[in-house]
This record gives structure tokens, C-alpha cells and sequence, in this order.
């Protein structure tokens, strides 16, 4: 359950939300009922790819260290420290590295565009 929770607090981040809301709002919206109809149906959908994206690839995350750890020796006791050892395949660590440094980037900027 925990799992879970994380996963969706990973996905759905309140900064990136109020980003969202905040470049939404500079459009210009000519002030027209189906024009402003058609606006908030957009920016209810714009936010929806990006989402199932993070929420894809955070699901692929947590199913490769499950099949990973799971029915091994020591696997009740795994802890973040231990997670490196994990990821002993071919090209892990470096795919582990860069998707730190991406997702460190994707925060640093996104924090800093919504604090502007």
C-alpha cells in the first residue's frame, strides 16, 4: 500500500500542478462561451499525457525491482541502501544514473519556473 501511495505522490507532484495552472492562465482567452468551453476542456486534458507517462514509467520502476528482489535470499530485509545491488544488469546503472539526473533536472526547473 505504501508503494502505491508513493508511486502516485511521485506522479502527481503540487508543483507541477500549479505550473500548469499558472502558463494556463497567460494564455489569452477571448471571452466567448465555447471558446472558454473549449479552453477548460484542454487544460482538464493537457496534464493527462504527461501523468500516464510518469505514472508508466514509476509502475515499470517499481515492477522491475519487485521481480528483481522478490523469491531471493534476504529479500525481506531490502532497504534503500541495498537497492544498488539490484541492479547489477547490463547498462542499470547507467540508466539508474540517468534517470536521477533527469529527474533531479525536471524538479530543479519545474520548482523554479512555479516560484517565479
Amino acid at each position: 500500500a505504501f508503494d502505491i501511495l508513493g508511486v502516485i505522490g511521485a506522479v502527481v507532484m503540487p508543483h507541477n500542478l500549479y505550473l500548469h495552472t499558472a502558463s494556463v492562465m497567460s494564455r489569452p482567452v477571448v471571452r466567448n462561451p465555447e471558446v472558454i468551453r473549449k479552453a477548460a476542456f484542454w487544460t482538464a486534458v493537457e496534464p493527462v499525457a504527461p501523468i500516464l507517462v510518469s505514472f508508466t514509467i514509476n509502475m515499470a520502476v517499481v515492477v522491475i525491482a519487485a521481480t528483481e528482489v522478490y523469491g531471493k535470499s534476504g529479500s525481506d530485509n531490502v532497504g534503500l541502501t541495498d537497492f544498488a545491488d539490484y541492479l547489477n544488469i547490463p547498462g542499470g546503472a547507467t540508466l539508474f544514473a540517468t534517470a536521477l539526473l533527469a529527474s533531479g533536472q525536471s524538479s530543479a526547473v519545474t520548482t523554479t519556473y512555479s516560484g517565479q
